[in-house]
């Protein structure tokens, strides 16, 4: 049986909705950790310790988990995540609202059901 080797732990506010995303914040080619909660969104350093400006609190509850996008593969990356306000909100890497971004009402609240399967 192999044992579990834990390099760091790290209180969280929140429980973590949908998945765990690695992304090269630095451009350096060491990962961070991307996810989120139904209040922030939190990105960790392979050390474990939240990267300047994290977590960053949400404008409205999520509804549903983050989702990542790098349009031209080029670590430019955009979050996008619905509110409990009917809104979907787009950040950049920084946590900061994407200049020129409008966000938009949907008609009805996205809700995104979790099955446990996502956690494995």
């Amino acid at each position: 049986m192999l044992q579990e080797e834990f390099l760091w732990k790290v209180p969280l506010r929140e429980k973590i909705t949908g998945s765990v995303y690695m992304i090269d914040y630095f451009r350096n080619g060491k990962y961070q950790l991307l996810f989120s909660g139904k209040n922030y969104i939190h990105m960790l350093d392979r050390n474990g310790n939240y990267v300047e400006r994290y977590p960053v609190r949400l404008r409205s509850p999520a509804t549903n988990s983050l989702a990542l996008f790098d349009y031209d593969n080029n670590l430019n990356y955009r979050l996008l995540i619905a509110g409990e306000d009917k809104m979907v909100y787009a950040y950049d890497k920084t946590g900061s609202v994407v200049k020129g971004w409008k966000p938009f009402k949907q008609t009805e609240q996205y809700i995104q059901r979790y099955t446990g399967s996502e956690y494995r």
